[in-house]
């Protein structure tokens, strides 16, 4: 099995959020529901991102392309 890239799991934990946010809306999602999601550690995700604010962030710029 290979390793994902630091791409692809950046662009998983964005895929996650969405998912999330869409399921539990923004207030009450928490970086471990997007882990979970993601199926990777919390500290993975702070790996990539500081914090929720960071990663809705990340989602808005995706969703503007």
């Amino acid at each position: 099995m290979t390793q994902a890239t630091s791409t692809e799991t950046r662009d998983l934990i964005i895929e996650s959020a969405y998912a999330c946010f869409r399921k539990h809306g923004l207030l009450k999602t928490t970086i471990v529901d997007i882990a979970k999601m993601a199926n990777v550690s919390r500290s993975t995700i702070y790996e990539y991102f500081r914090d929720k604010g960071e990663i809705l962030e990340a989602c808005a710029e995706q969703a503007s392309e």
